[in-house]
């Protein structure tokens, strides 16, 4: 049986009933929204709260003193050239009562000042230093120099097309601290997860700015 138009809007208003057309307004008025420009103050406020939740998750499991996450980014250029010169800051950081904050120290740093520490993480995925007083330091001197750093496990934080956009570390300033495997995995698979957060949000943002 085939149904002309005005046979089937009679049936909607007539049958079903103005409870139906609020719900399919609803809905049409509900995916119009979805399509309008997201309030970049919103979305970067969401995006800061998964962040910090999953850094929140690893302070808790690997029972650290300071975790961390910091990102590569332009900052000035060279004369007379104009190439980007190439730095990184701390834009997160969790850490326990009476713990320094590092944040402040590691802002806008040329990446060349850590060479060693980056070509490894670049070349390996992971810097371990299990006993500054021991272990090759990679020229991370200044953590225990300057706030008695015991320990730390810094991973490489990798986008979805594997670019090495940041680091993620973890820093253990009462005591020295030898996490086992399990650990490192559990840490592995959290940076894994990070780096979808922020190339969903990266990706996303630059998009929507073309």
């Amino acid at each position: 049986m085939i149904f002309d138009p005005v046979t089937i809007s009679a049936f909607i208003t007539g049958v079903l009933g103005p409870t139906i057309i609020i719900a399919i307004k609803h809905k049409l008025a509900k995916n119009q929204k979805n399509k309008a420009k997201i309030d970049p103050l919103v979305e970067v406020m969401e995006f800061n709260k998964t962040v910090n939740q999953q850094l929140d998750l690893i302070l808790d499991k690997a029972k650290c003193d300071r975790v961390w996450i910091s990102q590569f980014h332009n900052g000035g250029t060279f004369y007379p050239t104009g190439k980007s010169i190439q730095k990184f800051s701390i834009f997160y950081e969790h850490i326990t009562p009476n713990t320094p904050s590092i944040k402040e120290t590691f802002n806008n740093i040329p990446v060349s000042l850590f060479s060693r520490s980056l070509s490894t993480l670049y070349e390996k995925g992971i810097v371990k230093i299990e006993d500054y007083s021991k272990d090759n330091t990679y020229g991370l001197e200044i953590y225990t120099d300057n706030f008695n750093t015991k320990s730390s496990y810094i991973f490489a934080l990798y986008d979805l097309n594997q670019n090495f956009i940041g680091t993620l570390g973890i820093e253990y300033i009462k005591e020295k601290y030898s996490p086992n495997q399990e650990l490192l995995d559990f840490i592995k698979s959290k940076t894994a997860a990070l780096g979808t957060i922020f190339s969903s949000y990266l990706y996303t943002n630059n998009n929507a700015k073309k």
